[in-house]
């Protein structure tokens, strides 16, 4: 639904929305590394999502499907879990979705007819395309 605003006006109203709670594997992996956990659930943001899908990305066929995304949330306690140093990465060697454990967005909010902004600390989720097959077996992916 995102892809298909963005696709037809080149942009979106979407608000960063939630996609599920953080997975109990990567919940203790960040409790016993101190690894500061934004928010108990995943969120997409719009940019996140239009991101991999800019027309550079197309040009070299390196885009996420609108599937891929949609079954995100429902197939990631089947994929493998990584940490980089920097976040945790899903992937399933086809495709990969990063989250940034403790991301600062900005969502709008309306009270009372006015429109406020309040930023949150989340867990985002972004995502590209796997390179290659040997792109995790580098040493700096922690495997969890």
């Amino acid at each position: 639904m995102v892809l298909d605003e963005y696709y037809a006006k080149g942009f979106t109203t979407t608000q960063p929305f939630p996609i599920g709670r953080v997975e109990l594997r990567m919940k203790q992996y960040a409790s016993e590394n101190n690894i500061t956990l934004g928010s108990k659930s995943l969120y997409f943001t719009p940019k996140s999502i239009a991101h991999p899908n800019r027309k550079s990305k197309k040009a070299k066929g390196l885009t996420i499907s609108q599937m891929d995304f949609e079954d995100f949330p429902s197939n990631r306690n089947k994929m493998d879990l990584f940490w980089d140093h920097d976040g945790f990465i899903y992937t399933d060697y086809r495709v990969k979705f990063i989250i940034k454990p403790n991301y600062e967005i900005k969502m709008k909010l309306k009270n009372k007819g006015r429109k406020h902004q309040i930023v949150r600390r989340v867990c985002l989720v972004t995502a590209g395309v796997v390179s290659s097959k040997y792109d995790f077996t580098d040493p700096r992916y922690k495997k969890i």
